[in-house]
């Protein structure tokens, strides 16, 4: 009697313990229960996971049953809320912060563990937008902070020395150094490296020169990328036809050229874009009409991947490259066609070509070239700049094949608009006006599409590179 009594009370707990998880969102009979489900984040906020993106979601340990009542192990006390109820933020695209809410489930018995929470969008940089200029000839360095409500730029500290031509600019991963290239260096090509100080003005750190060698031209680089590790910083030499790699080392200054990757003086280098792992490089070469296929060796070299290039339409120049997060997709503009070319990326690093499309509007005519371009930081739309027809091109991009969409065409706000960058919340765009001397500002809006803030700023002679980041 008293062991059917005591049968009685437990299933009036049992019934009970299952009314109040139906009316708390959770489900599961005795016995046994089933898996949380995870939702999206949105906006990028962490819904549980940790204040920086990175980590991704840990599902949640399912509970172990004594006796028909679930132990704290992966439930709460009785199973029914399991630790993966509210899961860690998955790690976007950008490995920026995001999360999901995970609905724990689990009846009396054996509350089972909640999935991981997806990935949400890209985190918001915060702090005052900082643009640092350089250009030709003996062109100084600027920092420029941005006022995001009426697109005016005032400077911030006072000139710093890049040396001969600084003409293109990088930032390394962490946003704490500037690189420079020296376009203009004799006949060995030169970068700089710069500290970026607590009030976002810079401090140089030293020089380093590449490779002599006999050239048409100066043997400049034309650009510097900082690869994904932060470890090196890569030189597109145009005149010199090669790429040049400089370690970083850990106080941000540059180490003597470790290794040049040649590809005939005819080639004409302009860029170089990675995939997100570091594992390959690509390198328009605008002479050879190709785009050369690097890979990372294990003895810590670079190496031509097999085939050695992909061949682009002739003419067509290939210029700069931008590289999809997703690392299956880049986008290259082609210089002298004014076209922009979608390619798809293997997974041992080869690109095959998609369907180029105009980089301008129908019925464009004249001496018009293509420039430099873009990806919004998700990705969803491409810009491009086209001197000659001073205007920016703006595209939405297919996620699986990258065929491009025409949108906008932005008159550029000045005169041979050979660099712009969008900052990192993907809700600015700053074009440097070469001819005009002269720095426009665009509102990026929620379609993508650009709308100029304020009147240009002027700036010195030839602003020919742009970067943005936030200062804390």
């Amino acid at each position: 009697m008293l062991q059917l009594q005591t049968m009685q009370r437990r299933a009036f707990y049992v019934a009970t313990l299952a009314s109040i998880l139906s009316s708390l969102g959770c489900s599961g009979g005795p016995g046994s229960g089933s898996a949380g489900t995870a939702s999206a984040g949105s906006g990028g906020q962490p819904l549980g996971g940790a204040a920086q993106g990175g980590t991704a979601g840990v599902l949640g340990v399912a509970g172990s049953s004594v006796g028909g009542q679930t132990q704290p192990t992966g439930g709460v006390s009785t199973g029914g809320v399991s630790n993966g109820g509210v899961s860690n933020g998955g790690t976007a695209s950008s490995g920026a912060p995001s999360g999901g809410a995970a609905s724990g489930a689990g009846g009396a018995g054996s509350g089972a563990g909640g999935n991981a929470g997806a990935a949400g969008g890209p985190s918001k940089s915060t702090g005052t937008p900082l643009v640092y200029v350089g250009g030709f000839g003996k062109f100084p360095l600027r920092a420029y902070e941005l006022d995001k409500t009426t697109g005016a730029l005032k400077q911030r500290g006072g000139d710093e020395d890049g040396g001969s031509s600084p003409s293109y600019l990088a930032l390394d991963p962490s946003g704490t150094h500037l690189y420079n290239a020296n376009e203009d260096d004799g006949a060995t090509a030169g970068v700089t490296a710069h500290h970026i100080k607590a009030d976002g003005t810079l401090e140089k750190l030293n020089h380093q020169q590449g490779t002599k060698k006999s050239c048409g031209g100066s043997c400049g680089f034309t650009y510097v990328t900082v690869d994904p590790s932060g470890k090196f910083l890569f030189g597109a030499d145009y005149d010199g036809g090669s790429v040049s790699l400089f370690p970083i080392n850990q106080d941000g200054s540059l180490g003597a050229e470790k290794q040049m990757l040649d590809f005939g003086n005819d080639s004409e280098a302009h860029s170089v874009g990675f995939d997100p792992g570091g594992k390959f490089a690509f390198v328009p070469t605008l002479g050879l009409d190709q785009v050369q296929q690097l890979k990372f060796g294990a003895d810590g070299t670079w190496s031509a991947n097999s085939p050695a290039n992909v061949a682009a339409a002739s003419n067509s120049g290939p210029r700069h490259i931008a590289m999809h997060p997703n690392g299956k997709l880049a986008i290259v503009i082609n210089e002298t066609a004014s076209t922009l070319t979608p390619y798809t990326i293997s997974a041992d690093g080869k690109l095959t070509p998609g369907t180029s499309v105009s980089s301008m509007p129908q019925g464009v005519s004249g001496k018009v070239y293509g420039q430099h371009l873009k990806l919004s930081p998700d990705a969803h739309f491409l810009y491009c700049s086209n001197v000659g027809h001073d205007s920016l091109g703006v595209f939405s991009v297919d996620q699986s094949s990258g065929a491009l969409t025409w949108l906008q065409d932005q008159p550029s706000g000045g005169a041979w608009p050979r660099d712009f960058d969008v900052d990192p919340n993907g809700e600015f765009l700053v074009a440097a006006n070469r001819d005009s001397n002269s720095l426009a500002v665009f509102k990026i809006g929620q379609d993508g599409k650009l709308t100029q803030l304020g009147q240009p700023t002027t700036v010195p002679d030839q602003p020919t590179t742009v970067v943005i980041r936030y200062q804390p």
